[in-house]
């Protein structure tokens, strides 16, 4: 099935230009971490870390021009709504850390402490928003009647 119309296009750019924030915001955050000694299962700037930080920054390309193309149907319909899935259920992984996570402090890139439990509720909020505006992309009806045609 193949979406049509400008209205469709527009949700999967949004959809796009919002999964392209939450990658800057999540890679700029694991960096950051990292920097801080903080990264997950003990990574650090060696070359091993390194390589999925370059797997990140290819995603942060690819998936958001795998998004716009959404509206062509088939296998980009499909990528865009396991993507809004997989990203859901990244939001329900964060939620043990900003409930009971460690009530460390961290250095803020900007200045200033937080403590990790209460800096992941904002990636609880980016991770959310961006499940639900795939999800809005992914299972929207498609576009019927005038706009179909191209008529607003």
């Amino acid at each position: 099935m193949r979406l049509s119309g400008t209205r469709a296009a527009q949700r999967f750019r949004i959809a796009a230009a919002v999964y392209f924030l939450y990658g800057i915001l999540y890679l700029a955050g694991a960096v950051h971490l990292v920097r801080q000694g903080l990264g997950p299962r003990g990574m650090d700037t060696r070359a091993p870390s390194f390589l999925w930080f370059v797997l990140g920054a290819i995603f942060l390309v690819l998936f958001p021009w795998l998004i716009a193309r959404g509206t062509r149907g088939g296998l980009y319909l499909a990528f865009v709504r396991v993507l809004a899935v997989v990203v859901a259920v990244r939001a329900v992984g964060l939620l043990p850390v900003a409930l009971w996570g460690s009530p460390r402090a961290v250095e803020l890139p900007w200045g200033g402490r937080i403590a990790i439990r209460h800096g992941t509720w904002g990636f609880v909020a980016l991770t959310c928003v961006t499940a639900v505006v795939l999800a809005w992309a992914g299972w929207a009806r498609p576009v019927r009647g005038r706009e179909q045609e191209g008529k607003p």
